[in-house]
């Protein structure tokens, strides 16, 4: 799905205070990307980290490339159970 426009998307910023989160999710490691400043994009009813106020475009680029990352999809884990 595209937005209106097909050239921005809308971000969610965390912010102090309590709140309605209109039956978003966060992820497990929220806690841990907090720091670095993440604007989210909402994906399956939970927040992804698209962007970082602490980390610039490229030099994320380059700490991927060189080092190892670790991205939230937003997909929900899923288990299976039973004889079949």
């Amino acid at each position: 799905m595209n937005s209106s426009d097909g050239k921005t998307r809308d971000l969610v910023t965390p912010m102090p205070g309590a709140g309605w989160d209109f039956s978003l999710s966060r992820h497990p490691y929220h806690m841990i990307e907090r720091p670095f400043g993440p604007h989210y994009c909402v994906y399956n009813r939970r927040e992804m980290a698209c962007c970082f106020d602490q980390l610039d475009i490229e030099e994320g680029y380059w700490q991927l490339r060189q080092k190892a990352a670790v991205l939230h999809t937003g997909e929900f884990p899923l288990q299976f159970k039973g004889p079949g």
